[in-house]
């Protein structure tokens, strides 16, 4: 998913709960790990390493645009 579909989702989601701060979102997903008994600083290190991967896919794409055109 590109950063721009990544924001564009939580600006999706955060109208439909009808909240004006991602902080609302990341409170529900710890009531989520608590009811679901998920280590919820296990699912922020996994999400961590998921966005530094895309955050280096998109550099490594951007460079690579970058390159082509000199």
């Amino acid at each position: 998913m590109s950063t721009e579909l990544s924001v564009k989702n939580i600006d999706q989601i955060l109208v439909k709960m009808n909240a004006d701060h991602p902080g609302d979102i990341i409170a529900d997903i710890m009531h989520w790990c608590d009811a679901h008994r998920e280590d919820f600083h296990n699912l922020v290190r996994t999400g961590k390493e998921y966005y530094l991967d895309e955050v280096m896919a998109g550099k490594v794409y951007s460079d690579s645009l970058t390159d082509a055109r000199e």
